[in-house]
């Protein structure tokens, strides 16, 4: 090996942390009509690049070096494209679900024993240069039990999701708030899963709902590129952009 590889590795290394990642990409994708017939959703391409790569790309950038995959449609199409994270310098692990069987909270259930506590975790299909270095940061101090990046309301979802108190905790959508919008990134920490037996179905905005009453999940807003890559029209839209 070179100096300059040398270098590079060693750089690589320094800048590993503890946290890991998993991807949320077991959906099946139907809003995206014919283009998922054949492809699973995580693989279908924006500028020449499959979605989760994207996500990919981005947690190994930042130093996270570990992350959990779930799939469930064509999941072998994305164990063959992707790997087990040797392009990246990191390790991937798998974690495969009958499709519809857990939704998003019961499939992470299922790969907590894998993960790292407090976890991050992304949707496989959304678009965003988002600087995971931030929520890593945070990783270390939270003392809540969930955090979530939200970002001003686009187009698709005028009403937003929930609004953010001055001292970033995550409220319910009133009156008197302004509404943003979850991006498909955040950072648990696994108590926010206890006593939730392995095999619920049950999503995370469920799980969410009586931690938020508590104020117990908090926020932060980011106000940068980011696309739900959910319909066949948002596809072609961030393809030509």
């Amino acid at each position: 090996m070179n100096n300059i590889n040398l270098k590079n590795n060693m750089k690589k290394q320094d800048n590993k942390h503890n946290i890991s990642a998993m991807i949320l990409a077991a959906g099946r994708g139907r809003r995206m009509q014919s283009l998922t017939d054949h492809t699973p959703k995580p693989l279908i391409e924006v500028n020449g690049k499959a979605l989760i790569e994207h996500q990919i790309e981005n947690l190994a950038d930042t130093g996270i070096s570990r992350i959990i995959i779930n799939v469930a449609y064509l999941s072998e199409l994305i164990v063959k494209r992707i790997g087990f994270g040797e392009r990246w310098g990191i390790t991937i692990r798998y974690l495969y679900e009958p499709l519809g069987a857990y939704d998003t909270g019961g499939g992470i259930i299922r790969a907590l024993p894998w993960l790292s506590d407090p976890f991050i975790v992304v949707n496989a299909d959304i678009i965003s240069n988002y600087n995971f270095h931030s929520i890593v940061e945070h990783s270390k101090l939270m003392s809540e039990l969930a955090h979530l990046v939200l970002v001003p309301n686009p187009v698709h979802n005028l009403k937003g999701d929930f609004c953010l108190t001055s001292d970033k905790k995550i409220i319910v959508i009133n009156d008197n708030c302004q509404s943003y919008t979850y991006t498909g990134i955040s950072v648990y920490k696994k108590a926010l899963f206890k006593g939730i037996p392995v095999g619920s179905k049950i999503s995370l905005p469920r799980i969410w709902q009586s931690f938020i009453k508590q104020k117990l999940i908090s926020g932060e807003l980011f106000h940068a590129n980011w696309c739900d890559v959910g319909t066949p029209e948002r596809w072609q839209e961030i393809n030509r952009a």
